[in-house]
């Protein structure tokens, strides 16, 4: 799965590196740098760490029953896996009709996550693609 991530709001939050340059980056870039990670990371596929990452829904119809189990899952890997993290809410719905991907295998992210030990808000959207990220 592929995601594009955008900050809408945030705050003095962490640092942290560039998984790319290994120059430091901070605030909401580490934060979409980890979730962009997670997000990326198919489930299983981390030692010690087999949680870690999003299920394979590629198959399975864009319906509320297959964003139920992604969001539940989601909710509980992040919890788990990033303690950094306190996710206020999040919302996976139906790519809008103007958007130039395959509908069927993509969908809104909308999620608030409350960033610790600062209790920061950081607003992010993006899209989840089992292709190319937008």
């Amino acid at each position: 799965m592929a995601l594009a991530l955008q900050a809408l709001r945030a705050h003095k939050i962490m640092k942290g590196m560039n998984k790319n340059t290994g120059r430091v980056i901070r605030n909401e870039a580490w934060v979409l740098q980890m979730l962009q990670t997670f997000f990326q990371t198919p489930a299983g596929t981390r030692i010690f760490r087999r949680g870690y990452g999003l299920i394979n829904v590629i198959d399975h119809p864009n319906n509320n029953a297959t964003r139920a189990q992604l969001q539940a899952q989601v909710l509980e890997a992040l919890h788990q896996y990033e303690p950094n993290l306190n996710v206020v809410s999040f919302n996976l719905t139906p790519l809008d009709r103007s958007i130039n991907i395959n509908r069927n295998s993509a969908m809104n992210v909308n999620m608030t996550v409350r960033v610790l030990p600062g209790q920061n808000i950081l607003n992010v959207q993006g899209v989840i693609s089992s292709g190319q990220t937008s």
